[in-house]
């Protein structure tokens, strides 16, 4: 059984109402899943699975309520190679270069502090899913059977 910390990045509401389909889907599965309360070094170094779910905003940046913690690990550098992770970003095609740029951030930050990719980004395209629950939920299924295996 594995536990995992949830990072959510959003700035209208729609990817944490994502990640709580996601946890009860983890929850369902005989894992424990929560969304972290706090952003901190720390609390990343006291987690061993990251599932971040974020949006993009502006051009390509992270939402402010994750921002923080992004520029945090990049400023301090701590190493995560104990750590496993995976993301799935939330965009629109139609912006071209910068669709999932947050997710894309995010995904090179942990990956450049050593942490373990448990599976390739997820990346969701408005354009393409108006409900981005049925990709995730699809996604998600590989995800735990990584975690199992």
């Amino acid at each position: 059984m594995a536990k995992i910390s949830v990072l959510v990045g959003t700035v209208y509401g729609s990817e944490k109402a994502l990640s709580e389909q996601l946890i009860a889907k983890i929850h369902s599965e005989g894992h424990e899943a929560e969304v972290l309360h706090e952003y901190s070094v720390e609390a990343i170094k006291q987690s061993h699975v990251l599932l971040c779910v974020t949006s993009t905003t502006g051009q390509g940046e992270i939402p402010d309520d994750l921002a923080p913690l992004i520029e945090q690990l990049q400023r301090l550098q701590p190493s995560l190679t104990t750590k496993r992770f995976a993301v799935i970003g939330l965009g629109d095609s139609s912006y071209g270069e910068t669709f999932c740029g947050a997710g894309r951030q995010v995904d090179k930050v942990f990956e450049q502090l050593s942490a373990q990719r448990i599976l390739p980004r997820l990346e969701i395209d408005a354009c393409e899913y108006f409900e981005p629950d049925k990709p995730a939920l699809v996604w998600l299924k590989t995800f735990l059977q990584q975690l199992a295996g």
